[in-house]
């Protein structure tokens, strides 16, 4: 195999490397903001003792004494 044929090969790598580590970056940023919007401005207002983020369904659970008080959809 000569230098331009692993060259190529390196790059293609580089470039697909870098669209995997930019999708995991943007999905990890995005549940965080959900975790955080769940947190402050959801469950925060209604002074709960405890609140649950649901990544998979995207809501939000507020809990007073380990009891389901509030839940809301996030959306997207």
């Amino acid at each position: 195999m000569n230098w331009k044929a692993l060259s190529i090969i390196l790059i293609i790598l580089i470039i697909i490397e870098t669209s995997i580590f930019g999708s995991l970056y943007y999905i990890g940023a995005k549940e965080i903001n959900n975790e955080n919007k769940c947190a402050n401005s959801i469950c925060r207002v209604g002074d709960y003792d405890t609140y649950l983020y649901d990544p998979i369904g995207n809501a939000c659970y507020c809990y007073i004494d380990h009891e389901l008080v509030h839940s809301e959809y996030m959306g997207d």
